[in-house]
C-alpha cells in the first residue's frame, strides 16, 4: 500500500501522474525522479498530446506534467481540450525557457502550476504536491516573470516611447534587427519563441514610430544602438559567423 502524505490538511495517496514530452530521455529522467515516491502509484509516458487524451480516455489520472512543445498536439492545445473533457485533471506546465508567450498561454488555458525544466526534484515534489492539494505553483523564474509583466501592464500608461527602448530585451532586438537576424535567428539567440520576437518588433515599430524594418534601421543608427560596446560583445560570435 502507498504512504499516504498529508499536505495542507488533504491526503495523497494512490497518485496516478502522466508525463508528457517528446524527448525519451527527459522523460525518463523525470520518471526516475518520481519512482520512489510513495504516494504516487502509476507513472504513465506520452510524446504528444493526443497521446494525453487517449490515456486519460483510457484512465484517468490526477495530474499531468505538460511540455509546452509537442507535435502533433503541442501542450497549449491539449491542456485547453483536457480543462474542458477532464476538469479535475490538474496540468503542470514545462519548457526550457520562461517564454512569456507560452507562460500565459498556458495560464489562459486552464494550467496549474509551471516549470522550467532544469528544476530540481525537491522543487517538482512540491509543485506535485502543491497543486494537487487545490494550489498553483510557479517556480521561481516564472513567478518574476509574471510580475514583471504585471508592472509592465501598470506603468504601461505612462511609460514614453523612449523609456521602453531603455529595456534590454527590446534594444538587443534592434540590435539584430540591425544587424540583419531574422526573426528565428533572434529567438534561438535570445532563447524566446519567434512569437514573442515577432511581438518585441512590433512593440518598437509603435515606439519608434516606423512603419517598416527600414525605419528601425534608421532608428539605430541616429541613436547609436548599432555601436552598443555592450552588445557588441553580447553577440560577438553570431556577429563574426554573418
Amino acid at each position: 500500500m502507498n504512504t499516504i502524505q498529508l499536505v495542507d490538511n488533504q491526503l495523497l495517496s494512490g497518485i496516478k501522474i502522466i508525463i508528457a514530452d517528446d524527448h525519451p530521455v527527459y522523460r525518463k529522467g523525470i520518471v526516475s525522479t518520481l519512482k520512489q515516491v510513495q504516494y504516487i502509484s502509476k507513472i504513465t509516458q506520452a510524446a504528444n498530446g493526443q497521446e494525453v487524451l487517449d490515456l486519460l480516455k483510457d484512465e484517468l489520472h490526477d495530474l499531468v506534467l505538460m511540455d509546452v512543445r509537442m507535435s502533433p498536439l503541442d501542450g497549449i492545445q491539449t491542456t485547453g481540450l483536457i480543462r474542458s473533457l477532464y476538469p479535475s485533471v490538474r496540468i503542470i506546465g514545462l519548457s526550457s525557457y520562461d517564454d512569456e508567450s507560452l507562460v500565459f498561454s498556458m495560464i489562459h488555458k486552464g494550467a496549474n502550476g509551471y516549470l522550467l525544466k532544469n528544476t530540481d526534484r525537491e522543487e517538482i515534489l512540491l509543485a506535485i504536491r502543491k497543486v494537487l492539494a487545490g494550489h498553483t505553483y510557479y517556480s521561481d523564474e516564472i513567478r518574476s516573470l509574471l510580475h514583471h509583466s504585471l508592472d509592465k501592464v501598470m506603468s504601461g500608461f505612462t511609460t514614453s516611447s523612449e523609456d521602453q527602448l531603455e529595456q534590454p530585451i527590446l534594444r538587443e532586438v534592434l540590435f539584430l534587427l540591425y544587424h540583419e537576424f531574422t526573426n528565428d535567428e533572434i529567438a534561438k539567440l535570445l532563447h524566446k519563441s519567434t512569437r514573442t520576437v515577432e511581438a518585441y518588433r512590433r512593440q518598437l515599430l509603435k515606439s519608434t514610430q516606423s512603419t517598416n524594418l527600414a525605419g528601425l534601421v534608421k532608428y539605430a543608427t541616429k541613436n547609436g544602438v548599432m555601436d552598443d560596446v555592450k552588445l557588441k560583445m553580447k553577440f560577438k560570435e553570431a556577429l563574426v559567423l554573418r
